[in-house]
C-alpha cells in the first residue's frame, strides 16, 4: 500500500532536523551582534564588564517594572558586545542605601562599587512613570509619562562617559504595562544613542581618566560625574525627545 503524499512528518524526525538547525541559527545571530559592535566601536571597548543601576522615585513605576526595564537594557548591551553584570551579584553587594546614594551622583560610592566588582563601566539610570486620569472623558484609558534617563560612567573614576535622557507621553488603560510596552518599543533606538557617544568618547576617558584618580600626599580629589561642564572631554547635553501628544 502506497503512501499518500500529503502524509505528516514524523514529529520526532522533524524535531531531530530543526534543532540544529535553531541551534546554528542563534549562534549567528550572536555572532553577528558582536561582528556590528566591533565594526563600530574600537576593538579595546569589546567585552567591557558594565554593571547596570536603575532606579526610580515614582510610584507608578514599580519594583517589577524596574526590574523588567533593567532586563530589557542589558539585552541591549549584551548585543552591542558589553557583558553585563548578574542582578543578582549586585544586589547582594549594593545595600539599598547606597544604591540610592550612587543614583543620586555619589562618586566615592560609584568607583567602590566598581572595584567590588571588578567592573569596567558603570550605567546608572532613572525611570519615572506617572499615569493621569484624562480630564472630560468617561473612560478608563489614562494619559502615561514616561522618562528614562541613562549615564555611561568609568568604573574607575566615576567619569561620565555618556548620557542620554529620553521621554514619551502615550496613553493605557494599565499605566504599568503600557509603560514597559512604549519603552520595549524604543529601547534600541534610545540605546543607539547612549553606545554612539559611548564609542566615539569611551577609549579615550577610559585609558586617559585614570590619571584623575586621588594620589598619595597630593590631595587631588576624583572628579564628580555630574561637574564635567569645563572639561575638553565632557559629552553634549544629554540628548531628549519630548513629551508627545495624544
Amino acid at each position: 500500500m502506497t503512501r499518500s503524499r500529503g502524509y505528516p512528518l514524523n514529529r520526532e524526525k522533524l524535531a531531530h532536523y530543526i534543532s540544529p538547525l535553531l541551534f546554528i541559527f542563534s549562534g549567528l545571530l550572536a555572532f553577528a551582534s558582536i561582528s556590528y559592535a566591533e565594526g563600530v566601536c574600537p576593538p579595546q571597548l569589546i567585552n567591557r564588564k558594565i554593571a547596570v543601576i536603575v532606579g526610580s522615585a515614582s510610584l507608578d513605576a514599580t519594583p517589577e517594572l524596574v526590574k523588567d526595564v533593567t532586563a530589557l537594557i542589558e539585552g541591549e548591551c549584551a548585543n552591542r558586545g558589553l557583558n553585563p553584570v548578574d542582578q543578582t551579584v549586585l544586589q547582594k553587594i549594593l545595600p539599598e542605601q547606597e544604591k540610592l546614594l550612587i543614583l543620586r551622583g555619589n562618586t566615592v560610592g560609584a568607583i567602590t562599587l566598581g572595584e567590588k566588582l571588578g567592573a569596567d563601566l558603570l550605567m546608572v539610570g532613572q525611570l519615572r512613570v506617572k499615569g493621569r486620569v484624562i480630564r472630560g472623558l468617561n473612560t478608563s484609558i489614562k494619559s502615561v509619562y514616561v522618562t528614562l534617563t541613562l549615564k555611561i560612567l568609568d568604573a574607575k573614576t566615576a567619569r561620565l562617559i555618556s548620557s542620554v535622557s529620553w521621554s514619551k507621553k502615550t496613553g493605557g488603560v494599565d499605566v504599568v504595562q503600557r509603560a514597559y510596552d512604549i519603552l520595549e518599543e524604543n529601547i534600541t533606538g534610545i540605546m543607539d544613542n547612549l553606545y554612539s557617544q559611548y564609542c566615539k568618547r569611551g577609549l579615550n576617558i577610559l585609558e586617559s581618566g585614570h590619571t584623575t584618580l586621588t594620589e598619595k600626599g597630593k590631595g587631588h580629589s576624583v572628579p564628580s560625574a555630574g561637574n564635567q561642564q569645563n572639561n575638553s572631554d565632557s559629552p553634549p547635553p544629554p540628548s531628549s525627545t519630548k513629551l508627545e501628544d495624544l
